[in-house]
């Protein structure tokens, strides 16, 4: 298969729908804010891991939930691995895969989000009410995206790239 179609394929047949899970199921409550606290999923993952807390200090975003563990560190690591055996052994793209995954399915959640003008309020940066996004890059006059999503989209794009060369 065409390693940029694999690529866009993930992105729609993975990302896609995860988003709208999770639109369904957080509706206008982002970082899931408006589950119960005490449900094991919306408990804050604080591990003392170095890893960890590197992670959201390099993204600079709230701590994940056992949500996010498993849906990102256990249930796509799954796909990701039997795609490699069934699909696709080029670890390179399933690594960039993975990666542009994570980066799309924060961002159709706010594009998609039926419940709210999630799209407006994350243009809107600092001054908007995404909380969980703490630093952002102006991309025009007024408007930002997560500071989060410039690097690791790159990081996903030049993995993307070095796939179709190896």
């Amino acid at each position: 298969m065409n390693t940029y179609l694999f690529y866009i394929l993930n992105i729609l047949l993975i990302a896609l729908p995860l988003a709208i899970f999770e639109i369904i199921i957080e509706k206008d409550h982002g970082w899931g804010s408006g589950w119960s606290k005490d449900k094991w999923y919306a408990k804050p993952f604080h591990s003392k891991s170095l890893f960890i807390r590197s992670i959201i200090k390099i993204l600079n975003i709230e701590s994940p939930l056992y949500y996010h563990v498993l849906v990102f560190w256990v249930v796509l690591p799954i796909i990701f691995i039997t795609e490699f055996f069934w699909l696709e052994s080029n670890i390179l793209l399933l690594i960039s895969s993975y990666i542009a995954v994570m980066i799309f399915e924060d961002f159709f959640w706010f594009l998609l989000n039926w419940n709210f003008d999630s799209l407006r309020q994350l243009c809107n940066g600092p001054k908007g009410s995404i909380w969980w996004h703490k630093r952002w890059r102006k991309i025009y006059k007024n408007y930002y995206l997560p500071a989060s999503y410039f690097p690791t989209l790159l990081l996903s794009i030049i993995l993307l790239i070095l796939s179709s060369v190896y």
